[in-house]
């Protein structure tokens, strides 16, 4: 952990941010004290580390799992993806949410549309 904080605090102003996502979400809320949600969480509010986490679950009850410490570094930014019945359809939600038009660079959605 000291590693990735050290490694994600370091460098300049022209670094590239970086994306965490994590699938099955839940399940890193039941690990002892969530010490890595609270780290990642802490840094995504840093205005020198640019970086988003981006959790996975299917459990509707995911903010209850959350320790309070926990919940209160996370944005409640939550997204509901219901009907979503392939992965073309998933390429496409997971797209509109991470390049939103009216905020989102030319290079950024470059970036989002090459990974997917």
């Amino acid at each position: 952990m000291t590693f990735l904080l050290e490694t994600l605090n370091s460098g300049d102003k022209e670094r590239q941010s970086v994306v965490f996502i994590l699938d099955e979400f839940d399940l890193f809320t039941q690990h002892h004290n969530q010490h890595l949600l609270y780290n990642l969480f802490d840094l995504s509010q840093s205005k020198s580390t640019p970086i988003a986490v981006i959790g996975l679950t299917c459990r509707q009850d995911i903010m209850e799992l959350l320790e309070k410490r926990v919940k209160s570094r996370f944005s409640h930014r939550q997204y509901f993806l219901y009907g979503v019945q392939n992965f073309e359809d998933y390429v496409d939600v997971a797209i509109d949410i991470l390049c939103p038009s009216k905020i989102a660079s030319k290079e950024w959605a470059a970036h989002v549309t090459k990974c997917f």
